[in-house]
């Protein structure tokens, strides 16, 4: 069955030549054999060369608005997306085109069942890694789905494991976010346990990072393999160095403003630096440069929108309600999870031609 919507907009400030950037949305930016996902083709609109594409009732809609509908976002070299479907308890994958490929768990604690799956991220291999949150566990699958590993801590004798979640290595407390760098290092963050682990690729912690957090959740790694974490309730997203050492601080504070961040929830981080958040309470999704200044925003307004004090949610292209994950793909699009609209929408950087060169005469040209 396919579920898709396509949809042409103009997009505030998105200026960016296709095919310039490298694939940062299956969360390995270092890895070349992952740097291929270009997109389809796209025919764009020829007065505003923008085009949002929207994926519609990939997953089912809930009324637990906040909480619930497709939360995680991935990509792999083909295009393809995972989301993680936490109404389902699934992990959904989706061809470019809108058509449902795989659908993959149920509601359980059974290898390879879900309880409230709330992120996803690729390996250089294929295999789909999966923050089991309500499991307090990650799983690790084959590319076809099978289950590969489950890394958890369960309460001696029970059958299937009864979570037992505690600050111990290699233990997670409520895990939401997840990532992988080019070196096959998995970062989990927790939000009960407000931390970060390094994880090897046997799920052997190698390091806890503490940042301060409060309620760390989405995460990504750029090209040197720094680590972005969407830390909630400090309203901001910290950037980190592979050894957990705190480099950057994104947000300017609590609040609907430029560059103001209510509870982000999600992030990733493209070729260049530039980084772009989920501000889930806000309804909005926000670009800062790589030295943390504010670039530019996507949400909608219903008062003055140079002003757009008070962000509205919205059901239009461009428009968001409650978005949590994000990626990029090797051309500079966007994909987010609008979670609370029960979609992703990919927002489609825009080809800007070349001013043409004024026309000179003999007598311009001193001839």
């Amino acid at each position: 069955m396919k579920f898709f919507l396509r949809t042409s907009v103009g997009i505030v400030g998105a200026l960016v030549v296709m095919g310039t950037a490298l694939a940062q949305g299956i969360n390995d930016p270092l890895a070349p054999e992952n740097l291929r996902c270009a997109g389809p083709n796209l025919p764009f609109d020829p007065t505003t060369q923008q085009i949002v594409y929207v994926w519609q009732d990939v997953v089912r809609y809930t009324q637990s608005l906040d909480d619930q509908g497709p939360k995680g976002v991935a990509l792999d070299r083909n295009c393809n997306l995972y989301l993680a479907d936490s109404e389902l308890n699934q992990v959904v994958k989706v061809s470019p085109n809108g058509d449902t490929l795989a659908t993959w768990g149920s509601d359980g604690r059974g290898p390879g069942q879900f309880h409230r799956p709330s992120a996803v991220a690729l390996d250089a291999d294929g295999n789909v890694y999966v923050a089991d949150s309500g499991n307090d566990r990650v799983q690790k699958l084959s590319p076809s789905g099978q289950v590969v590993a489950m890394w958890q801590y369960c309460l001696p004798g029970s059958n299937p494991c009864a979570p037992a979640p505690d600050q111990a290595p290699g233990h997670f407390f409520d895990p939401e976010g997840i990532a992988i760098d080019g070196q096959g290092n998995v970062y989990v963050s927790e939000v009960n346990n407000n931390r970060v682990q390094k994880l090897d690729r046997d799920g052997k912690s190698q390091a806890v990072f503490s940042g301060p957090f409060s309620s760390p959740m989405g995460m990504s790694v750029d090209r040197a393999g720094n680590v972005y974490v969407a830390d909630l309730n400090n309203n901001r997203v910290l950037k980190l160095s592979a050894s957990g050492q705190q480099l950057q601080s994104f947000g300017n504070g609590n609040g609907a403003g430029d560059g103001q961040l209510v509870q982000p929830r999600g992030v990733t981080v493209d070729a260049d630096g530039n980084v772009y958040i989920s501000d889930t309470q806000n309804h909005r999704v926000e670009e800062f440069g790589a030295d943390g200044s504010f670039k530019r925003r996507w949400r909608r307004c219903e008062d003055d929108p140079n002003v757009c004090e008070f962000p509205n949610s919205g059901a239009g292209p461009g428009e968001f309600f409650y978005p949590r994950g994000a990626a990029l793909d090797a051309a500079g699009d966007l994909y987010v999870a609008d979670t609370s609209n029960n979609r992703v929408q990919r927002l489609v950087k825009t080809v800007v031609p070349l001013p043409e060169p004024p026309e000179t005469s003999p007598d311009d040209s001193g001839g």
